[in-house]
């Protein structure tokens, strides 16, 4: 067999090759969208939320069971103690049913009103059943915006984002010249490593996002007051740039370990 025939096969095979890297990533891709918008159509408040809105309204129906129980507007210091703990308890579940800027300012009135010197039954009575009307009503949205479910969303949109970077890899190769530009068969595990590592790498950086200050990181963004939405955009661009969430790490680690950083830096 010549040089040019054996040439001409190992190109061909290596085609095949990224072929069924892009019918592999391609249906995992689509599988992974089936599962997504399937689980929201069973699960439209996520899968963590929905323990918290029972819970939620179970609290509430406490609550108004024990304003139901009142004889007068005016309210007694047992009445107040109990629904003091109702307030405290739909608080701490606030952020896992993805609801706690709303729950804010009803919950707020409610402690004002428990606090001040006369406690009246009507003002009580109306704002948890604002607070009722708001778990019924959900997120509002289709994501999942609960403090547990929120990090299945943005798993899921850096996962996609780096599928769609790694098409977009195999896409820009397929027409490149055998061994100068593409040889998909020895970047095969590159592609597996990439995989796994652009997601990690977006997460990391989302968690720094959402819990470290700012200036550790040179943003100036205001992420934690940011919508829902705008973080899972985030995601998915870090997810497809993980090359450059990659460079971003870098930053948050000199940043944080200054000394570790300029240590293993040092020539």
């Amino acid at each position: 067999m010549s040089t040019q025939e054996t040439v001409e096969k190992a190109d061909a095979k290596d085609l095949n090759r990224g072929k069924i890297l892009l019918v592999f990533i391609i249906i995992l891709f689509v599988f992974l969208c089936w599962i997504y918008i399937d689980a929201h159509r069973k699960y439209p408040g996520g899968l963590f939320s929905a323990k918290a809105a029972r819970l939620g309204l179970m609290t509430v129906g406490e609550a108004n069971s024990v304003l139901a129980m009142a004889s007068q507007d005016m309210l007694e210091p047992e009445v107040i103690a109990t629904l003091t703990r109702s307030s405290d308890k739909l608080g701490l579940l606030a952020p896992q049913l993805g609801a706690e800027a709303e729950f804010t300012v009803i919950l707020g009135q409610i402690k004002e009103e428990l606090g001040s010197t006369e406690v009246h039954w009507a003002a009580l009575s109306r704002l948890f059943g604002q607070i009722e009307d708001r778990i019924e009503a959900g997120s509002g949205t289709f994501f999942w915006s609960g403090s547990a479910d929120r990090w299945i969303e943005l798993a899921f949109f850096t996962v996609i984002g780096t599928l769609a970077f790694l098409l977009n890899e195999i896409k820009t190769y397929f027409s490149q010249p055998y061994l100068n530009k593409r040889n998909f068969i020895i970047y095969t595990p590159w592609y597996a490593v990439n995989f796994i590592r652009g997601p990690f790498i977006a997460l990391v950086i989302l968690l720094a996002l959402t819990s470290i200050s700012f200036e550790a990181i040179g943003i100036t963004v205001d992420i934690k007051s940011a919508q829902f939405e705008y973080l899972i955009l985030l995601a998915a661009v870090l997810g497809y740039k993980s090359r450059v969430a990659d460079n971003q790490l870098d930053i948050l680690t000199e940043k944080l370990l200054p000394d570790a950083w300029k240590k293993m830096k040092r020539p």
